[in-house]
């Protein structure tokens, strides 16, 4: 008989002598991609300089995590103590971290762990991140991945992330002058985790720099979640969110919004949310003159970051409702002078969401609990809810029933979708689709009349729970491992 070949595969696991942080990255650097290195259970372990995760291989302790969303619960076993910068930098692709508990930070600007710049792949599961007013307990630099299955404590921010900015002149220009992909494997997902704030900090998120993000089936409590816009430190605004299937309550010592954005296009649904006095603020702080991180940077065409000219500076760049642009190599910043507004109306979605109980509304005297606000003032009306960002151009929200096709996000059966439409009204068909996997919380596509009696699908959710996710809970750290196939 002839041999056709032959392929070895070979994975091991490597047992670090101890939790130092010293051990632990002497195990790193003996593992080779696809090996595991185990984390013994220990007491709170200081780490005083960074470990770094920085090969394909997954870090596991003994922390175990069981349930998800808000029946989530940890088992804390492997205990690692934060030092200055941060405990954890995972700076490969494809690489993952299991069962740790990590406690504490020093200082604002630090992480618990910290993901480098544009990976793919990688995963963050079943960890405790523990109370601490400073810092994020995880940190992502653009690239997409998993996060899932974490409890986290009170943070100074609970969870930041970029999008993807290499080679930029602000931070974001990459992400906002790339194609814009819903739905699918090329953000930074977080999933079945838990959120439980016991006092009032940025929150279980904050975004920033283009950010690409996908908030789904999980718990908050007592925390908010929110980004920031072009209005920051010299970045551009967050590019797109989806946030769909959580559930929110409101502690006692903070009751703004369940959720605010300062810019870029959104798709909100299937949340529960409860306590807070607004379900939304859509904020755009360059409402305001003057406001913005340089000189003459309020919304107008005359500006410096070049918005539009349709009046009043609408649209405003990376306001909400907006997306990447069209025509990247004319606009702002590749030129600076002579550039064109080339940024697409992307509108932002809202639809099948509770608060208190109904659903949210809009109104223009600002009686609703959907606002829209600029920084100066966040009663209605203002320039921003008169100018810049309006219901039925910028952001559609939810209608009761099928709605009649003319404004808004009505929701049902395909069947019973109106027959005529309002360029850019949405249909949420609840009987299409096949990405939830779970067993519950319902299926559903998006449609968007994209022309005058024209539905044309727009979205349909990414696979959930993320295939990233492969086997959970994750199995107990195996003792011994090598495997070959010929």
């Amino acid at each position: 008989m002839g041999v056709l070949g032959c392929i070895n595969v070979s994975a091991s696991v490597i047992n670090a002598a101890s939790c130092s942080a010293s051990d632990v990255r002497a195990a790193i650097n003996s593992a080779s991609t696809g090996d595991t290195v185990v984390v013994p259970s220990c007491s709170s372990t200081s780490w005083g300089s960074v470990v770094n995760l920085n090969k394909a291989i997954t870090l596991q302790g003994q922390t175990t995590c069981n349930g998800q969303g808000a029946t989530l619960a940890c088992t804390d076993s492997t205990i690692i103590s934060v030092g200055t910068p941060s405990a954890l930098t995972i700076s490969a692709s494809n690489a993952r971290v299991t069962g740790l508990t990590i406690n504490g930070t020093q200082g604002t600007g630090t992480e618990n762990i910290e993901v480098n710049q544009e990976l793919t792949g990688w995963r963050i599961d079943h960890v405790h991140i523990g109370s601490s007013t400073n810092g994020c307990g995880i940190y992502v630099d653009g690239g997409s991945g998993l996060i899932d299955h974490v409890y986290m404590d009170t943070r100074g921010c609970g969870i930041g992330a970029e999008g993807d900015h290499s080679g930029d002149k602000y931070p974001g220009d990459y992400a906002w002058s790339h194609p814009l992909s819903l739905g699918s494997s090329s953000s930074i997902y977080v999933e079945d985790s838990r959120f439980v704030w016991t006092s009032q900090t940025d929150g279980a998120y904050d975004l920033y720099n283009g950010a690409n993000f996908v908030f789904r089936f999980n718990s908050l409590e007592g925390a908010t979640i929110g980004d920031h816009g072009l209005d920051s430190s010299a970045g551009r605004s967050t590019l797109h969110e989806e946030i769909y299937n959580n559930t929110s309550t409101q502690k006692s010592f903070d009751n703004y919004t369940f959720w605010n954005t300062r810019g870029g296009s959104q798709l909100i649904f299937n949340n529960t949310v409860s306590g807070w006095s607004l379900f939304a603020d859509l904020r755009l702080y360059r409402s305001d003159n003057g406001y913005g991180w340089g000189n003459g940077n309020d919304c107008s065409s005359n500006s410096n970051w070049i918005d539009g000219n349709t009046g009043h500076g609408y649209p405003c760049r990376d306001q909400v409702g907006r997306g990447p642009e069209t025509n990247s190599a004319n606009d702002w910043p590749t030129k600076t002078s002579t550039a064109v507004f080339s940024e697409a109306l992307v509108p932002s979605y809202f639809w099948a969401n509770t608060h208190n109980g109904v659903a949210p509304v809009w109104s223009s005297d600002g009686s609703g609990d959907i606002h829209v606000s600029n920084d100066a003032n966040s009663d209605m009306p203002n320039n921003a809810s008169q100018y810049q960002v309006l219901p039925n151009r910028d952001f559609y929200n939810q209608v009761s029933g099928t709605g009649n096709g003319t404004v808004g996000v009505g929701s049902g059966v395909l069947a019973s979708r109106p027959s005529s439409c309002t360029t850019g009204v949405g249909y949420w068909a609840t009987d299409q689709g096949n990405w939830n996997q779970s067993g519950s919380g319902g299926q559903g596509v998006l449609y968007v009349c994209t022309s005058t009696n024209t539905w044309t699908l727009y979205f349909t959710p990414y696979t959930y729970p993320n295939p990233l996710q492969a086997g959970n809970p994750p199995p107990a750290p195996p003792t011994n491992l090598d495997a070959q196939v010929k």
